[in-house]
Order: structure tokens, then C-alpha cells, then sequence
């Protein structure tokens, strides 16, 4: 390793003296807009809590300019992932348009629950979203995202051991501004948005607002109802106040937003059935007696070869109801030598949903009532500022969390053989309270060195009542003995408490050359099993650790006509959380267990070049390499060391172009991006398997001057490739199926926006 840094060293030395190498700037998105010099553009990003230059931030972060979220159709968190290297976020299992699995650099949550905390942490102007129920946010009047991939040990509010996505809204302005645009594609699909922005009180009061409504028709149907299935009906608005009284050293912003969506449920399409499961036993006990609870008329197949890509023969009339508000506060007081900044927020989600997870005909595990109430207050506070000649900065904060929330589904599994429904209620109390400090000094000129510290003490409480279990067998039955006490509850509290840590060092080898190196430790938070149905299943899980090291460079060539930012990073995996499953008397129970050591290795690059004025290309890499150095099943004493990790394609790829041709009337932009990724498992196991696939998107857009006037004709997936954007395997349980909710087909449309 020693030899290859040492090697990087001299090309890079060897570049600048020849003169290759000029002064660089800040860029984020590799479609970044471009100065009229042809050279690349500048950003300023927040990955370390302050503004910084992205080319001499010590950070593994990309960032993608709402511009370039316009060109490359990106209007949803889940399309992210197309833009950026390792990152990888899947659809809930469920169907839920509103839920998303967010994954980065091999590390995700596939076990979806509010007493298990994700991989990756998802942020609103700094501010936590817990849950990834309604995570999906729609990406509307965004100034930036930023992507920070590694463990967050120090300064983001939850300690997450793949990295965080914040997502930053366009802040009030003290003018007049604001746009209307309307879109209409196939499959009826229209979206309607407006921006207004407008100051109230010159230099000392300014309101922005946005909304926009999107709507679709399904692309997907049940063969055995006929409900139009995969459709979108969603709402959404942002609303802002900054105030500045007297320009002084006071600024507050105000926010709050929201969103509405509903469906008509999940294209659940059943790929596989196992013949050693009970699936074929529910056919054939149906073919018995057609008139048992979860049969369908006619007794047809559970799979039949001939069933479009598209399809499901879900036999519930099934619907998908969620509802998010958030509030935030940032409060800024300038105090000379230092800044005090306090965030607060809260946030709320109210999901219902009657669901056919099994997207067969029959009753294999159906949700005829699912509810999620859950809601969460945050509290940071921050102290940050500069010394010794700015060769010193720092920052010092606290943070509180909590959060409280109940789920509620009313379900049946199997009902041919077994007809009875299964009710279980879940209450959990989450508390989080943190002190973390972090500063950085330039020892000498172009060398800086940076510690941080951070200690976390979580607290995480459950209660749990099903009506028909008894939770310390396992056995059905419960309330006709006992009613709802014990044991047909339980209750369960754990609390953890670590340091996380940052060094690093970085080195601004020439005025366009900037390499870094980094150590964290970070951790995901430990929790319970709200899916247990004994009290081996029920016990509370430890945090996940994660020690990873890292080196990277960032880097300007040709007159900042070609930037190259790439990383390498390792890291050791301790206490790994990993979702396994333990069948008793006939009852599949999905938790989390401590499970094994794992370690993780890969290459991210990003890459723009901008060969003359009206030409932008870009691309990006990544490579990861997951291993288990341990895994050995608790309960059943298998060696799965050699388990794939879940939803975590070894390469993901990209590229894009950009070409403006300048006109009298304005200008004419061709866009064009691909996106691809290799082979992935979206669970551990073989039938989980999803072959590579890639995607290609493109748009062209006409821009007028006078009036301000944009009209854009688009189209997404432009090969029809046909992929899946989740997997759910049971088909090693008593259940014994597989399923996959497709991707969108082929999109296509015309879009207007006026800005005045």
C-alpha cells in the first residue's frame, strides 16, 4: 500500500510540474452547470456541518445539483442510486411507493421495522428522517443532495455505519422569483408543480413555497381482479420563512412540509414456489374443498409461465395509504469568533394498508389491515467557529432524539390449512442523547489534521400484544386461554452506549491536488425484535460496529477541463445485523440477530470532462467486495459465511452527456445518461438473484429567453429493460414462495416550466 501512495505521490507531483494541473474549484454533480470560461463548476457543500469546498473536503461525498436532478429525471430519493457509485436503494418488499431501503457501500436494512435503525442515514436540511416508511421523498425545488458514503462516526445526528443523504432545499431569497411546470407522459401520467418565492420585508423577511402533484395510472395489473396495480397518486409541499431582523447577527429559518400518497397496492409478481413448501399443500387443499377461507374460484395455478412481466394474480383488492408532516427550526446567532446554531424539528407518519403480499390467488399471507402511527422530536445544538489565523476550526454539539410509534397489522398466513387470523400490535419508545466534538488544524501550510469524538447513549423500549400467540411458545391460541395478558404479551427494554471516532489528515499537494486519508469508527444502533413470536426470537439485538479506513484524492487537470475524484476504503465489521428467521410450530418469525464479523472493501470514482464549451461528459464507478470472516447460525449451527450480502451488486456504473447549442432564441440542450449494475441478491439466498441490468434515459430540451419559457419532450428506460427493484424470498419457509415488485417499463412525455 505503502509503495502505491508513495507512487500517486510522484505522478501527481510529476503532473503539476509539467503544468497539467491548474487551480481547482468546488464541483458536486459530474452535470454541474458550467461557467462561460468552459471549465467545470463550482459547489459548496455541508458534508462536516459547515459550507467547504467539495474539492478539499477530507469526505467521500458526491453531490448532485438540482439542475442536473432536472436533466437526468431524478424527482424521487429512490432514483438517486443511478447517479451515484455504491449506492443501491430498493422499493419496501411491501410495495409501499412511499418506503424506500436505502443501502451504500454494501451496508443496508432489509428488516423494516421502528425498532431497527437503518444502514444509512436520510436527512432534511440536517435534519433525521427515522424511518423508511415514507423516506421516498419526492426531490422537489432542491438546491443540492448530498451523498456521504462511510460510517458517520461524529457529526450527523445518528450514528449510521453506511453514510447519509441529505437532501437541501433551495433556501428564501430576498426577490421576487418562481416557476410553473406541467408534465404529461404515458400510462396518464401528469405532474403539476409551482415554486414561489417572494420577500416580505426587505433584507429581513423572505417566504418560499413549492408544491407539486404527480399522478399515474398502473403498469402493472392483477390477472384475478383486475386493479390496475403500481399507479401513483401523490402530494407534496415545502413551505420556508427565513427571518433576519435588522440584518443582524440573528437569522432563523423556518420550515415545514408534507406529502400524501396513495395506490392501489403492490405489484407483488410470484416468480418461484418451492415444492417442498406449504403453498402446493394450500392448492390441493383448496382443490379438497373449494369453499375454505382463501380459496379463488376455479382453482388456478399459484404460477403460470405464460403471465406478463407486469402482472400479479393478487387476489385482495389492495390499497396504500401514507401521510408525513415535518417542522424544523434552525436558529443562528453570529457571536463574533463563533456561530451557535440550534436545529429542531418534528416529524410524523400515518401509513394504512390492505395488502396481498403473496400476489398469488390465494390466501398465503395476506394483510387485511396494516397501520403505522409513528412520530419524532429532535433537539441539536451546535457551537462552531475559528482560530489561530483560520488554521484552526471546530465544532462542539449535543443531540436528542426521540422517537414513538405503533404497528398494527391484522394478517392471515395459510389460510386454506390454517384460517386463523393473526392480530399483533406493537407499541415502541426510542430515545437517543449524544456530545460530539471535532476539529481540524493546518500544522503546516497545505497539511491539516482532524480528530473527532462522539458519545451515544440509546435507549429502546417495546411492548407487544398478539391476541392469538403465546410469546413465550410460540403456540397459537393465546386469547382463548388468557385474553390479553401474559403470555400473550410482552414487554421489553435494552439500552447501549459507545464512542465513535474520526482521524484523518489531508494534503493539498498543489493548488489542484487534494489527497486525504481518514480512520472512523462508527456504529448503528442496537434494538428488538418486534417480529418475534417466542422469547428466543424476542431478545434485543446489540449495535453493529463498523471501523473502516479510507484514502482518496480529488483532483483537477487540462484547466479544469477534467476532474477525477476516486476513493479506496476498507472496513471491519463486528457485531453485523443481519435479519434471519426461525420457524416454530408452523410460525415463520423474521428478526434480527448479532450474527457475524464481515469486512468490506471497494473503489468509488466519479469523473467529469468537459472537452470544449458545449460538450459535458461524466461517469462514475464503484466496486465492492463483501465477505463474512464469520457466520455461523445461532440457532441452527450452519457455517453461512459464504451467504452473498444483500442487495449489493459488486459493480455499479454511469455515465452521462450534456450538449448545448447555443441559438438567437435561447438554447438547445441534448441530455443523455446510462446506468448500470451488475448481478445482485436482494436477499441471502439463490432464488433472491437478479441478473445486471441497465437503464437508459434521455431528454432534449428547448430553452426560450423572452419569456423565460422551457419545453423538454423525455423519455426514461428508453430499451424497456425489464428488472426488479425489490425481492421477497420466503421460499425456504412453510410459506414457500418468491416474489418481485418490476420496475417501471418504458417512460415517456413532454414537460413545460415558465420561470419568472
Amino acid at each position: 500500500m505503502r509503495s502505491k501512495l508513495l507512487c500517486s505521490a510522484g505522478a501527481l507531483a510529476l503532473l503539476s510540474s509539467a503544468g497539467v494541473l491548474h487551480a481547482q474549484e468546488s464541483t458536486g454533480d459530474a452535470t454541474a452547470p458550467q461557467d462561460t470560461s468552459g471549465q467545470i463548476g463550482d459547489i459548496i457543500v455541508t458534508a462536516q456541518r459547515v459550507s467547504e469546498n467539495l474539492q478539499t473536503t477530507p469526505v467521500a461525498v458526491s453531490a448532485v445539483t438540482g439542475e442536473a436532478l432536472d436533466r437526468k429525471q431524478i424527482s424521487n430519493v429512490t432514483q438517486i442510486q443511478y447517479t451515484i457509485p455504491t449506492l443501491q436503494i430498493a422499493t419496501a418488499k411491501d410495495g409501499d411507493s412511499s418506503s424506500a431501503n436505502i443501502g451504500l457501500r454494501g451496508q443496508i436494512q432489509t428488516y423494516s421495522s421502528i425498532t431497527v435503525d437503518p444502514s444509512v442515514g436520510l436527512y432534511v436540511d440536517g435534519i433525521y428522517v427515522a424511518r423508511n416508511a415514507g423516506a421516498a421523498l419526492d426531490l422537489l425545488d432542491l438546491e443540492r443532495v448530498e451523498v456521504l458514503r462511510g460510517p458517520q462516526g461524529t457529526l450527523f445526528g445518528r450514528n449510521t455505519t453506511g453514510g447519509a443523504i441529505n437532501l437541501i432545499a433551495n433556501k428564501p431569497v430576498y426577490e421576487l422569483t418562481g416557476s410553473v411546470r406541467a408534465s404529461y407522459g404515458n400510462y396518464d401520467a401528469m405532474n403539476g408543480q409551482i415554486v414561489l418565492n417572494a420577500p416580505l420585508v426587505h433584507d429581513q423577511l423572505a417566504v418560499r413555497v413549492a408544491y407539486q402533484h404527480n399522478q399515474r395510472d398502473g403498469y402493472g395489473r392483477s390477472l384475478y381482479t383486475g386493479q390496475s396495480l403500481a399507479d401513483q397518486n401523490v402530494d407534496f409541499f415545502r413551505a420556508q420563512l427565513l427571518i433576519e431582523p435588522g440584518a443582524g447577527p440573528l437569522k432563523i429559518l423556518l420550515s415545514a412540509d408534507g406529502s400524501w400518497s396513495e395506490n392501489n397496492g403492490s405489484l407483488q409478481h410470484t416468480y418461484y414456489v418451492s415444492p417442498t413448501g406449504l403453498a402446493p399443500a394450500v392448492v390441493a387443499a383448496c382443490a379438497a374443498n373449494a369453499a375454505r377461507v382463501g380459496c379463488p374460484a376455479g382453482n388456478p395455478p399459484l404460477v403460470d409461465v405464460s403471465d406478463g412481466f407486469y402482472t400479479s394474480r393478487a387476489g385482495l383488492l389492495g390499497y396504500n395509504k401514507s401521510r408525513t408532516l415535518g417542522f424544523g427550526g434552525t436558529i443562528e446567532y453570529d457571536l463574533g469568533g463563533a456561530t451557535f446554531k440550534s436545529i429542531t424539528s418534528y416529524r410524523e407518519l400515518e401509513r394504512t394498508y390492505h395488502q396481498d403480499l403473496d400476489g398469488t390467488s390465494y390466501s398465503l399471507l395476506d394483510t387485511y389491515r396494516g397501520y403505522i402511527d409513528q412520530d419524532q422530536v429532535s433537539q441539536e445544538l451546535q457551537l462552531l467557529g475559528k482560530g489561530f489565523g483560520d488554521r484552526l476550526s471546530w465544532i462542539v454539539g449535543a443531540f436528542y432524539f426521540r422517537e414513538k410509534g405503533q404497528d398494527l397489522t391484522d394478517s392471515n398466513s395459510l389460510a386454506p390449512v390454517s384460517p386463523t387470523r393473526a392480530v399483533k400490535d406493537v407499541y415502541a419508545r426510542n430515545t437517543s442523547k449524544a456530545g460530539y466534538g471535532q476539529l481540524t488544524y493546518e500544522i503546516v501550510d497545505g497539511v491539516r489534521l482532524t480528530g473527532g469524538l462522539r458519545y451515544t447513549d440509546d435507549v429502546r423500549r417495546m411492548r407487544k400484544r398478539a391476541p392469538t400467540l403465546n410469546m413465550a411458545t410460540g403456540a397459537t391460541g393465546c386469547a382463548l386461554r388468557s385474553g390479553l395478558t401474559a403470555p400473550c404479551e410482552f414487554e421489553g427494554e435494552a439500552s447501549f452506549n459507545y464512542w465513535s471516532y474520526t482521524a484523518g489528515v489531508d494534503w493539498q499537494a498543489s493548488r489542484n491536488a487534494f489527497i486525504y486519508a481518514k480512520v472512523t469508527k462508527g456504529y448503528r444502533a442496537g434494538g428488538l425484535n418486534q417480529g418475534g413470536v417466542d422469547t428466543v426470537s424476542l431478545a434485543p439485538f446489540d449495535p453493529e460496529s463498523v471501523q473502516s479506513f479510507e484514502v482518496g484524492a480529488k483532483l483537477d487537470m487540462f484547466d479544469r477541463r477534467l476532474r477525477i475524484n476516486a476513493d479506496y476504503f476498507y472496513g471491519n465489521y463486528d457485531n453485523v445485523q443481519r435479519a434471519t428467521v426461525r420457524v416454530i410450530n408452523n410460525l415463520s418469525s423474521n428478526f434480527v440477530v448479532n450474527a457475524a464479523k464481515a469486512r468490506i472493501q471497494g473503489i468509488e470514482a466519479e469523473i467529469v470532462a468537459k472537452p470544449f464549451q458545449p460538450l459535458t461528459l461524466s461517469g462514475s464507478f464503484g466496486w465492492i467486495d463483501p465477505k463474512y470472516k464469520e457466520f455461523i447460525d445461532i440457532y441452527s449451527g450452519l457455517d453461512r459465511s459464504g451467504e452473498p450480502f444483500p442487495q449489493s451488486p459488486k459493480y455499479t456504473a454511469g455515465g452521462a452527456a450534456d450538449f448545448v447549442i447555443p441559438a438567437s432564441f435561447g438554447s438547445v440542450t441534448l441530455h443523455s445518461d446510462y446506468s448500470w449494475r451488475s448481478a445482485q441478491y436482494y436477499e441471502a439466498t439463490q432464488v433472491s438473484r437478479v441478473g445486471a441490468y441497465g437503464l437508459w434515459n434521455a431528454q432534449v430540451s428547448v430553452q426560450l429567453n423572452d419569456p423565460d419559457l422551457q419545453l423538454s419532450v423525455w423519455g426514461r428506460n428508453l430499451t424497456k429493460e425489464r428488472y426488479y427493484q425489490s425481492v421477497t424470498d420466503v421460499s425456504g419457509t412453510v410459506l414457500g414462495y418468491a416474489t418481485a415488485n418490476p420496475g417501471e417499463p418504458r417512460m415517456y412525455g413532454v414537460t413545460g416550466t415558465y420561470r419568472f
